[in-house]
């Protein structure tokens, strides 16, 4: 029978669909934020470099990474071990899956309606986590991981100890995947003797009957940060705590998450007071069972006729109630204004922007005076 779609037609149907799909590929790679102002439907979003909220002090110039395998330079380019090889299959399957950190692996303790009831507590948890870049065999028994934690009091909590790795089979799961869990802790010392646990728990997965060679830290979303995982979904998540100097127990500190917004949803929130105004903006990212993490990048405005602008995450306070319903903020100044070290903003609803109510506060985040909000 004679065929109707001769050589050359078959020959440019297929090049049209080459290029149809190549073209809708060529935005997918952008890491910017479309932040969308929630205030004002009149105006077009706006896209705006993701701050990085956290490099405002000397800490990232003092924090010189080691790679400790000081054995090849696969810590340098960021590749794993080839543990592969098929001239010996049973080796490769043996071999441990490689903890990849690379030089942007930089975490915030992460806003949580869970562990911080108040804009005072979310402040008094900041912390920023770096892991020292490099890669670490994921092998049971003695493990430490090298990382730096610097609170909101400039302490570096530093020098490892005592480390631990535990890895255990996964439950089944439907799906056809490979991979392990992984928990381990161990001690950071402030100089001063004052113990503080550091540890993650951890699951590394792919899909057939092989498990993956490596996981990689870089700074990006790590799966979850609370709650409980997917069954056999890949995730990364840190656990920190510090002694309460009151009454001994330690407390849980909330997790670290990424410092940055990537690619998340963007709101920019700007509300009009006596004196002033202010704009926020707010990076939700995606997380199905709870909470869903976010970063809280800058805020700026005008108070008294004096204008703000800040980038610092040790000054920018965010503690969010269930799935952001409602949103609480406080921003602290880079100097007094007008006798008020900043401004708090709590109740915030992005469908109900007037429910609002405005403070000027202390530096302990205490309120000193209403602001009236304008409609």
């Amino acid at each position: 029978m004679h065929n109707p779609l001769n050589k050359n037609a078959l020959t440019l149907i297929l090049l049209l669909a080459v290029n149809i799909f190549a073209g809708c590929g060529e935005s997918a790679g952008s890491t910017d934020t479309e932040w969308i102002d929630t205030t004002d439907t009149s105006s077009e979003s706006e896209t705006f470099e993701s701050n990085d909220s956290t490099d405002t002090s000397s800490e990232s110039e003092t924090f010189e990474p080691i790679d400790s395998t000081d054995t090849s330079s696969e810590s340098e380019t960021g590749n794993a071990p080839d543990t592969n090889d098929t001239s010996s299959e049973t080796s490769s399957q043996n071999a441990p899956v490689n903890l990849i950190v690379t030089e942007s692996a930089r975490y915030c303790i992460a806003p949580s309606e869970y562990s911080a009831t108040s804009l005072q507590e979310a402040l008094a948890h900041k912390a920023i986590l770096r892991v020292e870049p490099g890669t670490y065999p994921l092998t049971e028994g003695d493990f430490v991981l090298p990382v730096e934690v610097t609170l909101r009091n400039g302490t570096v909590l530093s020098n490892p100890v005592d480390g631990v790795l535990t890895t255990r089979e996964p439950p089944e799961d439907s799906e056809p995947t490979a991979g392990y869990l992984y928990g381990f802790s161990q001690t950071l010392s402030d100089g001063e003797g004052t113990p503080f646990v550091f540890g993650a728990d951890f699951g590394v997965f792919q899909p057939g009957d092989q498990p993956p060679t490596s996981y990689t830290l870089d700074g990006t979303q790590m799966g979850y940060t609370f709650g409980a995982p997917l069954v056999n979904e890949s995730y990364f998540r840190f656990h920190f705590s510090e002694p309460d100097a009151a009454t001994g127990p330690v407390y849980r500190m909330p997790g670290f998450g990424p410092c940055i917004a990537n690619d998340w949803t963007g709101q920019l929130n700007t509300v009009q007071f006596d004196g002033g105004d202010i704009t926020l903006q707010l990076a939700i990212g995606p997380q199905f069972y709870s909470t869903e993490p976010a970063v809280f990048p800058r805020a700026y405005g005008t108070l008294d006729g004096v204008s703000f602008d800040q980038t610092d995450f040790f000054r920018l306070v965010y503690q969010p109630e269930h799935h952001h319903f409602v949103q609480n903020f406080a921003v602290l100044f880079d100097s007094p204004i007008n006798g008020a070290c900043g401004v708090i903003l709590e109740g915030f609803a992005p469908d109900s922007p007037s429910l609002v109510t405005v403070h000027t506060v202390d530096c302990e985040l205490s309120k000193i005076e209403d602001r009236t909000v304008q409609p």
